[in-house]
């Protein structure tokens, strides 16, 4: 047991008195370069077209807006037609809708129509 313990005693000994080496550092992993920040969006233009229906409502179902659309110069509710998100009337797909107003996309630009 004794001579165990010198022997354990001696290599203890020779790791002090080697000098320490600092562990390797992982390989340096070349620059990635990064892309360029994509430049903002401009904010979509709003056609000088008027839409061929008049807006009457909106209102929202949960995460879902609707759109209560008619033909201009309608004369009976049951003209009225309530389109969700995605749905077209007349070439006008209904993006979104709230607090009076609703989004259309027409001829890839977004126009913003207010309740009459």
């Amino acid at each position: 047991m004794q001579s165990q313990l010198s022997g354990f005693d001696a290599q203890l000994n020779a790791l002090r008195a080697a000098p320490q080496k600092a562990p390797d550092a992982p390989p340096a992993t070349p620059a990635v370069k990064k892309p360029a920040p994509a430049k903002p969006h401009r904010a979509a233009m709003n056609a000088a077209r008027r839409a061929p229906f008049v807006l009457t409502g909106v209102e929202k179902r949960g995460t879902t807006s609707f759109a209560a659309v008619a033909p201009r110069g309608f004369s009976d509710l049951s003209q009225i037609r309530l389109i969700g998100e995605g749905q077209s009337v007349q070439g006008w797909t209904l993006i979104g809708a709230g607090y009076g107003q609703a989004q259309f996309r027409v001829n890839g630009r977004v126009t913003t129509v207010n309740v009459h």
